[in-house]
């Protein structure tokens, strides 16, 4: 999957207009893909604070 397309993915799940079932079915992939690409977005999003 494109880097353009796992953006928008990701954008339609955040903003909780589809189920991460849907959008595997419209995205043509699986959920376990889904949830992989949004905890890499939700990681890269995250600041890391050491204390």
């Amino acid at each position: 999957m494109s880097p353009p397309r796992q953006a928008h993915l990701v954008q339609l799940h955040a903003a909780g207009e589809d189920t991460i079932a849907k959008l595997a079915k419209l995205f043509e992939a699986s959920r376990s893909t889904l949830y992989r690409l949004r905890e890499r977005a939700a990681a890269a999003t995250s600041t890391w604070n050491p204390g």
